[in-house]
């Protein structure tokens, strides 16, 4: 229930009546069934909503709001019964046979009750089910772990890598100059500097076509005469 100090923040209403029933024994031993509960007659029949409860002079150390789970009067909307219900589930069941069916527990002054409500409509019993399931996300004791961001190992322009590199020198020394602190197994050490540059694009070079030859030269026939004197004299009879 609300008082002066709270603040009520509906978060789900159905569309449609829902009935609740009473439920048998046998229905309790078989996780709350519904084919097992009195369902000829419904004991009653109205809207149901869903409230978070949130109260600012509440002296616990855990503000998270609290759900509660309210059968209203669909004329007046007068609450007719409150089931509150917990981030751990606790306080309202589906039941195993029916998607539109659950088990929730009404609380009363001294005590509690289980009943029956079964929603008219699909659409409405998927939504009153992700209303809940949203709240035990929001009051949830471990954060989401965040995901990683990607990390860029590439270098930068003008950034360079400095390589130490050790080499132990085997050959015996045999010159007599070398002085006596000399260790034929001395370390020299290399320094390697990698350094990233951009290079220019270089376009390839363009390769002219051939030059067009002059077309060659018509070559005229000649056609030689035959010449009629030979080196035979003419006959003369």
């Amino acid at each position: 229930m609300t008082t002066p100090s709270t603040i009520a923040i509906e978060v789900f209403r159905s569309h449609e009546d829902v009935r609740m029933f009473g439920i048998t024994p046998a229905s309790q031993e078989n996780g709350y069934a519904s084919r097992y509960w009195n369902s000829k007659k419904a004991l009653w029949r109205g809207i149901l909503s869903v409230v978070n409860v949130i109260d600012h002079e509440s002296d616990s150390e855990n503000d998270d709001p609290k759900c509660e789970i309210r059968l209203l009067s669909r004329k007046t909307e007068e609450i007719f019964a409150i089931a509150p219900y917990s981030p751990d589930g606790q306080g309202c069941i589906l039941t195993p046979d029916h998607l539109r069916s659950y088990a929730i527990t009404v609380a009363n002054l001294n005590n509690s009750i289980t009943v029956g409500i079964t929603f008219l409509n699909i659409q409405d019993a998927n939504d009153f089910n992700e209303a809940l399931r949203e709240y035990r996300r929001s009051v949830a004791s471990e954060p989401p772990v965040p995901a990683l961001a990607a990390s860029d190992f590439s270098l930068a322009k003008g950034q360079s890598i400095h390589i130490n590199l050790k080499k132990s020198d085997s050959n015996d020394s045999n010159d007599s100059n070398d002085s006596n602190d000399n260790d034929d197994n001395d370390a020299i050490t290399t320094t390697t500097t990698i350094t990233t540059t951009s290079v220019p694009t270089i376009a390839p070079p363009t390769i002219a076509p051939p030059p067009l030859l002059p077309p060659p030269p018509v070559t005229s026939s000649f056609t030689q005469e035959e010449d009629d004197d030979d080196e035979f004299g003419d006959f003369v009879s």
